[in-house]
């Protein structure tokens, strides 16, 4: 009982290839004389793969008939080798990439690849990264970044680069176009993705990185610097036990701007590794975590968002009135919280507060 049957999409005919391309570049739209002929030929360059297929129509929705000759042309040039599906499942999916015309599409989409395989992405989650990351340029209120984050997801799961979660208000990256970011676009964009490690890798270079996701890793202990001039984001999912050391962000403070930290304990305080982090950290996400001392949270000026949710925390230090440029300060699923400093009310330019218990 509830047992769901994994059943195997294999391609589709010729016709069927049609009747699904025809439906999601439009219906009508494609059936006129000046269209008909290239749409026909772009569907069949798909491969009989539906993914590819609703990719590719979606991505040609309202487009002019010179769009559909380039991409017909980009098509049929691919160089691919015959018979290889999966090679040109990634090339075309690539192509479905490029044809994104919104650059912050792009961007979402790819950070949508920082979390782990087949994972519920909280749409409120790609807002913060969104704000943090100033992505929407003139947007500056939470309000304001939210609407611009559905719109994008909006955009990304009409044309199918972005699934629909089994969570009410998240999204899902679909396992082939995970691989593909991960495989062919990070580099582009300098994201990296590094999961199942047990040990830092010695050789590795960060110098060219502006977003690294380390997840469901083993590893005990961290480099004692992280040489990452460019680096933007980072996310590490670790182990419990993870030791930070106190120059690990030394190398990368003068541009990290989101941090996401979840799953470690953080005992008796946080690591002084953060305090470098104060004119720069605009996201601080500690998920998951045992904290106790968190007052040195108050150096880190710079702060708009920040998130506890699901951490082991017992109050809320009074010094966060120093955070004066806090937009959004995350409680929920905090389950030892008892106290929360009173004057949080006169954080200036707090927007947003979740709690999920009463005082």
């Amino acid at each position: 009982m509830g047992v769901q049957k994994i059943v195997p999409v294999d391609v589709l005919d010729k016709q069927d290839v049609w009747v699904l391309f025809r439906e999601m570049a439009g219906g009508e739209a494609v059936d006129s004389s000046d269209l008909n002929h290239i749409a026909r030929e772009v569907a069949a360059e798909c491969g009989g793969v539906p993914l590819v297929i609703v990719t590719i129509a979606t991505g040609l929705q309202n487009k002019n008939q010179r769009v559909w000759a380039a991409r017909a042309r980009q098509l049929k040039n691919s160089n691919l080798q015959h018979g290889i599906l999966e090679k040109k499942v990634i090339a075309k999916l690539e192509l479905s990439f490029n044809y994104l015309e919104r650059e912050e599409s792009k961007l979402l989409f790819l950070l949508c690849s920082l979390f782990p395989e087949d994972h519920n992405i909280s749409v409120e989650d790609l807002m913060r990264y969104a704000l943090g990351l100033k992505m929407f340029g003139d947007v500056n209120t939470i309000e304001e970044a939210r609407e611009r984050t559905y719109d994008v997801v909006s955009t990304l799961t009409d044309s199918f680069m972005l699934l629909d979660g089994s969570e009410e208000g998240s999204v899902k990256m679909h396992d082939v176009l995970r691989d593909v970011a991960i495989s062919n676009l990070n580099e582009r964009y300098g994201f990296k993705v590094m999961a199942g490690l047990k040990n830092w890798p010695d050789t590795q270079t960060f110098e060219n990185y502006s977003a690294i996701s380390l997840i469901s890793n083993d590893m005990n202990e961290l480099p004692r610097e992280l040489s990452a001039p460019k680096l933007q984001t980072l996310r590490i999912q670790c182990n419990s036990h993870l030791q930070i050391p106190d120059d690990f962000f030394k190398g990368s403070k003068d541009q990290l701007i989101f941090l996401e930290m979840s799953g470690i304990h953080f005992l008796p305080i946080l690591p002084p590794s953060l305090q470098p982090l104060s004119n720069t950290l605009r996201t601080l996400h500690l998920t998951s975590c045992k904290l106790e001392d968190i007052s040195m949270i108050a150096t880190l000026k710079n702060l708009e968002i920040l998130s506890f949710s699901g951490s082991e925390i017992g109050g809320i230090p009074c010094n966060i009135v120093e955070l004066s440029r806090l937009k959004l300060l995350d409680l929920t699923k905090c389950k030892n919280l008892i106290s929360i400093a009173a004057d949080i009310s006169k954080l200036p330019n707090l927007e947003e507060l979740y709690l999920q218990r009463k005082f």
